[in-house]
C-alpha cells in the first residue's frame, strides 16, 4: 500500500524529470514510475523467496530429511514399545498385588488374627 510520501515522492520525480520538449504527460509518467517501483518491488520479494529456497535446500532439508527418518524409525518400533510397556504394567500390578498382600499380612501379624 502506497504511503502519501511513496505518492509525493513519485511526483517529485516526475515533475522534477519533465522537460519541455517531453511531450509525454506526467500522468503517465507517474503510471511508468510506479510501475517500475511494483515491478521492482516484486523482483526483490522473488529473489528473497529464492534465497530463502536455496538456504532451506542446502541446510534445512537434510535436518528434516533426517527428521523424517527417525520418525519412520519410531513408528516401526512402536509396536514392540507398546509390548514392553504392556508387560511393565503387569509387572508393576503384580508388585503392587504383592505389596498389598505382604501389607495385609504384616496387619493380619500384628493384630494377632493369625491363627
Amino acid at each position: 500500500m502506497a504511503t502519501r510520501t511513496d505518492v509525493r515522492a513519485l511526483q517529485t520525480r516526475v515533475n522534477g524529470v519533465r522537460s519541455s520538449s517531453d511531450q509525454v504527460s506526467a500522468g503517465t509518467k507517474l503510471a511508468v514510475i510506479s510501475g517500475w517501483m511494483i515491478i521492482r518491488t516484486a523482483y526483490r520479494a522473488l529473489f528473497k523467496l529464492c534465497f530463502c529456497g536455496v538456504v532451506y535446500y542446502i541446510f534445512a532439508r537434510p535436518v528434516v530429511k533426517e527428521i523424517e527418518d527417525l520418525r519412520k524409525a519410531a513408528s516401526e518400533e512402536m509396536p514392540q514399545i507398546r509390548e514392553e510397556c504392556r508387560v511393565i504394567r503387569g509387572l508393576l500390578e503384580e508388585r503392587r498385588d504383592s505389596e498389598k498382600a505382604l501389607m495385609e499380612a504384616k496387619t493380619k501379624t500384628s493384630d494377632g488374627q493369625i491363627s
